[in-house]
C-alpha cells in the first residue's frame, strides 16, 4: 500500500517527526468546503483522541461516506453508534490492523459507509435547537 498516504488535519497536541515519507501536514482547515474535500477524498477518517467535547467530526466524516476509526472514548461511542470502528488509544496496534482492514476490505469499508450515513440522521440542527430551546425555557421555569 505504498500509494497511501497519511494526511493529517488539524492543530498537533505534540511534536511529531512529519518528515516521514507518504505523510502530509496540512494544518488547520477553517473552510468547510476544504474540510469536506478532505473529507470526500480520504479513505478512512481515524481519530485517536483522549478527550473530545462532542466528536462532531466523526459525523462530518461519515457524512462525506468516508469510513471512521476513532477512539473508544464516551462521545466517540455516543456520536459514532455502530458506524465506527473504536480502539483503545493504549492498543496503537489494533488501530493499525483497523487502517489496513479498511483499506483491503471493501465490504468492510462499504459496510462501515452505509452504517455511517444511515447514524447521521440521528443528529440534525432543528432537534438540537428544539432541545436547547426546552432545557432553557425548563431553567426560566425554576
Amino acid at each position: 500500500m505504498s500509494d497511501v498516504s497519511l494526511v493529517i488535519v488539524g492543530r498537533l497536541s505534540h511534536h511529531f517527526d512529519l518528515n516521514k515519507k507518504n505523510v502530509l501536514y496540512i494544518g488547520e482547515v477553517p473552510d468547510d468546503r476544504e474540510l469536506a474535500a478532505i473529507y470526500n477524498l480520504s479513505c478512512v477518517f481515524c481519530n485517536l483522541s483522549l478527550y473530545e467535547g462532542f466528536g462532531l467530526t466523526v459525523l462530518e466524516a461519515q457524512q462525506c461516506g468516508t469510513p471512521v476509526i476513532c477512539s473508544d472514548i464516551a462521545p466517540h461511542l455516543e456520536i459514532g453508534g455502530d458506524g465506527v470502528l473504536t480502539v483503545s488509544v493504549q492498543a496503537i496496534d489494533r488501530a493499525v490492523d483497523n487502517l489496513y482492514n479498511i483499506l483491503t476490505d471493501d465490504n468492510l469499508r462499504n459496510a462501515l459507509i452505509q452504517k455511517g450515513f444511515k447514524n447521521i440522521y440521528r443528529f440534525n440542527w432543528a432537534d438540537t435547537a428544539n432541545k436547547t430551546i426546552a432545557v432553557y425555557k425548563e431553567l426560566l421555569a425554576d
